[in-house]
């Protein structure tokens, strides 16, 4: 396990300006090295001021490969729908240039979707050079939810995508494994209120991963950065 680093900024425009320069950075530090840098986001309404920063930012986009950690199985025009955010904020101006691999198909159920999702999703450059993660109150990550019936399986399996059905969250999900989330160079997860400091820090204490899904990305070994403003 490696050490968990705290980035701590008192104005969450701050903390968004230095997230978006970080992983730009380690975007193009990758294209330098080997050609090519995988990004994985995630939704949810923290990242809507970061996505235009991060689109804005002149680095060889051409170059990147762009996944999500997550969807919700929803028509890609829902507002619900993070492929729909990652389209409309996140691939404009400059990084309308990169390919971006959704996880929403147009099969009825995440099940019936998850074995062409899984070729897809292997068929990037993993290990994936920044993973950016969210929680939830309840501990959870990407749509590894400590409710669900299919975690067991999200935590243990080695394919890179799972279908889920939280039961206390709305719609089944198509989500990474936690096998693809900890495949990564660096790990950031951004988060902001008190209320979360407090989860993520009883989530870097002891205890099951079952309990805490966020455990498995802090207890990975590839570097972890915890974004986080007030």
């Amino acid at each position: 396990m490696s050490e968990v680093n705290w980035v701590v900024r008192e104005e969450r425009d701050t903390l968004m300006g230095d997230l978006a320069a970080d992983v730009a950075a380690r975007l193009q530090g990758a294209i330098r090295q080997r050609g090519i840098a995988f990004l994985a986001v995630s939704g949810g309404s923290t990242v809507k001021t970061l996505f235009p920063l991060l689109a804005n930012t002149p680095i060889e986009w051409e170059h990147v490969r762009i996944g999500l950690v997550d969807d919700r199985w929803v028509d890609d025009s829902s507002p619900d729908s993070n492929e729909r955010l990652v389209r409309e904020l996140l691939l404009q101006n400059q990084a309308a240039k990169a390919q971006f691999v959704p996880m929403k198909t147009a099969h009825a159920t995440p099940e019936a979707g998850v074995a062409q999702r899984n070729q897809d999703y292997a068929a990037l450059p993993w290990p994936c050079d920044v993973m950016m993660l969210g929680m939830g109150e309840d501990a959870h990550t990407a749509s590894l939810f400590p409710c669900s019936d299919e975690l067991g399986r999200a935590l243990s399996t080695n394919d890179v995508v799972v279908a889920v059905n939280p039961k206390t969250a709305p719609y089944a999900r198509m989500s990474l494994s936690l096998a693809s989330v900890i495949n990564s160079r660096y790990i950031v997860v951004l988060t902001c209120g008190a209320s979360k400091r407090a989860v993520l820090e009883k989530a870097l204490g002891d205890g099951p991963v079952a309990d805490m899904p966020i455990r498995g990305a802090l207890r990975a070994t590839a570097p972890c950065a915890i974004y986080y403003a007030p």
